[in-house]
């Protein structure tokens, strides 16, 4: 057995660019149950456990799996959440995402109580974080894929909090339950081709929430449907493909003639996000 410092400098030693020092303190930390950076330098000399899980972590780290998928943690809002490769990792992109909608959720209604819908809604940590920042809301979130669904379960029961998870496409489950939103989010597919994806995501990341032909099929879907479930003055928050605008703008005029919307960009100056606020009082 080797010291924890030991260990840390021969993980170091690998010459592959996805095994970084991050990536190996969190190895560490993860295995030998260390909370932090500053837990970890302190507890350097003691014994390293479980060596041969730390050698297989760094294995599959070296060819392309995402950290987020072999400790099974992403963090989100400050959240730990619970992923594996039957949902995306969440990206600072849904971050902005669901910061965005908080605040225009908050600048629209003055109220607390507002009916917010996550589509699409893979490891429930858009839902979730709108739920513990409107407690008062009702929060439904949604997925196709049953096993996404799983992994949403594992978050709410993980963070405690009190959502309702519907198995169904799109808007489906909410249309059949006759449920009516203030708010829908929803990060769909969007991405057209397999050769705009970096290897390790095409490989380990689910398809079924990454391609969409073409890239604005679940939005047309969901702009279709959004009038059977929207309440008079609706809010619809979208996270979109920095090149889609012009297409998405085409819909929204089609679907949404009197729906005042913007465009909005991310910390990249890439435009990614869009609201659209339908007023039919």
């Amino acid at each position: 057995m080797s010291s924890i410092r030991n260990k840390y400098f021969e993980l170091k030693k690998i010459n592959n660019k996805y095994v970084n020092e991050n990536a190996i303190k969190q190895i560490l930390m993860s295995v030998n149950n260390i909370d932090t950076d500053f837990s970890l330098l302190s507890r350097f000399d003691e014994e390293c456990i479980n060596e041969e899980l730390i050698d297989k972590y760094i294995e599959e780290l070296k060819n392309g799996k995402s950290l987020q998928y072999i400790l099974n943690k992403a963090y989100f809002l400050n959240e730990e959440f619970y992923v594996n490769s039957n949902v995306l990792i969440p990206r600072n992109e849904t971050e902005e995402l669901t910061k965005l909608t908080i605040n225009k959720i908050k600048e629209i209604y003055n109220r607390q109580n507002v009916q917010i819908f996550d589509v699409c809604c893979g490891s429930g940590c858009i839902g979730i974080s709108l739920k513990k920042a409107f407690l008062d809301s009702d929060v439904y979130l949604s997925d196709i894929s049953p096993l996404a669904l799983e992994v949403a379960t594992k978050n709410k029961d993980k963070l405690n909090v009190d959502v309702t998870l519907l198995e169904g496409d799109m808007l489906s489950p909410f249309i059949a339950k006759a449920l009516k939103a203030d708010v829908i989010v929803c990060n769909p597919p969007y991405i057209p081709s397999i050769d705009t994806v970096e290897e390790s995501t095409l490989i380990y990341e689910p398809h079924l929430a990454l391609f969409a032909s073409p890239s604005t099929y679940f939005y047309e879907q969901l702009f279709k449907d959004a009038p059977k479930v929207l309440n008079k003055l609706g809010l619809i928050c979208l996270e979109i493909g920095e090149d889609m605008e012009e297409s998405l703008t085409l819909l929204v005029n089609k679907y949404f003639s009197k729906a005042v919307y913007n465009f909005y960009k991310d910390i990249y100056d890439k435009t990614r996000f869009l609201i659209i606020i339908r007023d039919e009082r």
